[in-house]
């Protein structure tokens, strides 16, 4: 007669599951009849591919595969804008390089600004023209973090230096008699250079989480190159400490600089309302006008990503932890039911 054993479980009782190596316990009643089925699966191997899956090394980018009708058109289009914004940078960093008269702070910031454009424009174009033009294209794991990690470098980077763009021109227009002392050769180079470091070195620790995640279920990227959502669909793996970082650096790099952004700007209008004459107002907001663009256009990109992803899953009816004994709840594994079996005696 099949031994009994202590359980929670009871018949009909629905378990989420994966084909993960785990040990199965028949619970029993007194008259001997199979009721439950628990399956135990310990917590080293909900990080691996179970012995009937395969742990994908390389992806799919399935990019614009509905739209192979027009595939042309848009090669054309994604091209030619790409060529556009490699030649505007590119004239932005040799024209204010070469010409001295430029050498001010608000253009030293704008060639940081438009390098980091050129990193973020040349990382994505090639993969993403590559997509358009085979419908669907293959990349390594290794080559999907490392486009990954450079995205976050030039996202944040940019961020950071419109924050620094932001603060000069606070300085400008607050502090006009004051602004050549302070705003002076040496905070410029500090100002350029830790937008820079700061992704460099803070990424990474984002990084070592998506490195550990698993890749069992697909290897198809809806996408057309390695973004952070769409690595995530893919896991099988627990992505909440992955989220959890994604939300920090989001608050740190974008959400943080977004702040201080508008708390500049508030200062900045505040002194132009105090400016008597027409004339003064409208130069004083002419020297802010594009940037204040830009910065609308830019910042609230990462930061309204990285922070709506970790609400959206604290809010949704996805729970992205687990169970040691029952296994991932409400992942992309096959759902099966454990029903009550005879009696095999």
């Amino acid at each position: 007669m099949p031994k009994s054993f202590p359980g929670s479980l009871v018949a009909g009782e629905s378990c989420l599951c994966d084909s993960s190596p785990a040990t199965t316990q028949r619970l029993t009643n007194d008259h001997g009849q199979v009721v439950s089925l628990v399956v135990i699966v310990d917590e080293y191997s909900l990080t691996m591919c179970g012995t009937n899956q395969t742990a994908f090394h390389e992806f799919i980018l399935l990019g614009f595969h509905n739209f192979h009708h027009i595939k042309v058109l848009l090669f054309c289009l994604f091209f030619v804008v790409y060529v556009l914004i490699v030649a505007e940078n590119c004239f932005i960093i040799t024209l204010v390089s070469t010409c001295h008269h430029l050498h001010v702070p608000m253009y030293f910031f704008l060639r940081n600004l438009a390098l980091a454009d050129l990193l973020l424009t040349s990382n994505i174009t090639p993969k993403l023209l590559q997509v358009t033009w085979l419908e669907r294209t293959t990349i390594s794991k290794t080559s999907c973090f490392i486009q990954y990690y450079f995205h976050c470098i030039a996202t944040y980077t940019q961020s950071l230096i419109l924050t620094a763009m932001a603060f000069d021109r606070y300085l400008a227009i607050c502090h006009p008699l004051r602004y050549t002392v302070l705003m002076n050769q040496k905070l410029c180079l500090h100002l350029s250079f830790w937008p820079w470091a700061i992704g460099i070195f803070l990424i990474p620790s984002e990084m070592a989480f998506i490195g550990q995640l698993e890749f069992c279920n697909t290897d198809k990227i809806d996408h057309f190159f390695c973004d952070f959502a769409p690595i995530l669909e893919m896991s099988s793996s627990d992505t909440s400490k992955v989220v959890f970082e994604d939300f920090f650096l989001s608050i740190l790099l974008a959400f943080s600089p977004f702040i201080l952004v508008i708390i500049s700007y508030i200062c900045i209008f505040i002194a132009i309302i105090k400016i008597t004459s027409n004339d003064g107002r409208r130069k004083a907001f002419s020297t802010c006008s594009s940037h204040l663009a830009a910065v609308l256009l830019s910042i609230p990109i990462p930061q309204v990503s990285g922070i709506g992803r970790y609400l959206r899953n604290r809010n949704s009816d996805t729970d992205f932890r687990y169970s040691p004994r029952i296994g991932y709840r409400n992942r992309k594994f096959p759902e099966f039911k454990l029903q009550a079996a005879a009696n095999e005696e």
